[in-house]
């Protein structure tokens, strides 16, 4: 049930909790999607997050199987996720304020504060930097995944579907021209955002209440001839689709909490779907960006490709939750 807890648990005549009985007994029942992010780098990669020692002091360290000298560095990284995944600013405003993380709500909203700001002045990489494409994946007959555009040329018996597409930062028009004489949906991102943001649910980071709803009408992608996209469906958490947004900067995605509409639609998956990376010229120097899934944050290191789909554990990568009829999602 999607409701905000009372303060008080009992109350006066145990009139909160019988607030609280009398909207569970009134609930409806709905299908919530589940998801599963895959972060893959290449071999001389990883991800880092941020580590506490003893003394309170951090240290960023790469994620790792095993202990000592027998550790093994994480390449590939694997999440169910719940709200939402994104990268770009945001991410790396997350992961400056898990070096600062306070046992105080007050000083942690400081601490993100100041952290926001910083980045203000810092540069952190944007989808014409570090994005080669996005694509749907398809299935084989022998049971392979691959992606759309590997799938045209293999063309064994594989069945297309009108929404099957191929996204293309604005660097890479040209691209998704050729792509488009070959495919049905091929979109091109608009500018160069700051933030890539896969979305579940209707808020954000705690702050930001239902930005695909406040972004109708609003579209951060065209066609590869730079016609206009037709705007999407309404959100539904249990439809099996995933929203996709994009923040032109951090003063959008900041402004975005006290003024509703600041982001960009880019479309609506079923998933799997994957976005490819670009990699460096030269492995000592790989590229990086700052990914989060449901609020944990990573610094990734030559990141090759993340992938998104329906959560595999679950029949149809949903689960049942409670609706407050009051507050419908």
């Amino acid at each position: 049930m999607i409701a905000t807890e009372p303060k008080v648990l009992i109350g006066t005549h145990m009139d909160n909790l019988k607030a609280l009985v009398t909207q569970w007994v009134n609930a409806q029942v709905s299908d919530f999607d589940i998801w599963e992010i895959t972060i893959e780098t290449h071999d001389h990669g990883g991800l880092k997050q941020i580590h506490r020692t003893p003394g309170q002091k951090f240290e960023k360290r790469f994620m790792s199987q095993g202990e000592g000298e027998t550790a093994n560095k994480v390449n590939t990284y694997t999440k169910v996720m719940c709200n939402y995944y994104s990268f770009g600013v945001d991410s790396r405003i997350g992961y400056g304020f898990d070096k600062g993380r306070t046992k105080s709500r007050l000083g942690n909203k400081v601490v993100y504060c100041w952290e926001g700001f910083k980045k203000f002045f810092t540069k952190t990489p944007r989808v014409n930097d570090v994005v080669e494409n996005i694509q749907v994946l398809k299935i084989t007959p022998n049971g392979q995944e691959v992606s759309v555009k590997e799938a045209k040329e293999i063309d064994e018996q594989i069945e297309f579907a009108q929404d099957d597409f191929v996204m293309y930062p604005g660097l890479h028009i040209e691209q998704a021209r050729v792509d488009a004489k070959t495919h049905m949906n091929v979109s091109v991102i608009k500018g160069n955002p700051s933030v890539f943001l896969c979305l579940n649910i209707p808020s954000y980071m705690g702050g930001a209440s239902n930005p695909w709803k406040a972004s109708k009408g609003k579209l951060g992608a065209h066609t590869h001839d730079s016609s206009p996209l037709p705007d999407f469906d309404d959100q539904k958490v249990g439809d099996g689709k995933i929203e996709i947004l994009a923040f032109g900067g951090p003063i959008a995605m900041a402004t975005e909490r006290m003024i509703a509409g600041q982001g960009r639609r880019l479309g609506q998956a079923k998933g799997p779907f994957i976005v490819n990376f670009k990699k460096s010229a030269d492995d000592s120097k790989p590229l990086h960006t700052y990914m989060q899934v449901d609020g944990e944050f990573y610094d990734v290191v030559a990141p090759k490709r993340v992938k998104v789909s329906a959560c595999p554990r679950l029949p149809n990568g949903k689960i049942q939750v409670l609706v407050n009829t009051k507050n419908k999602l």
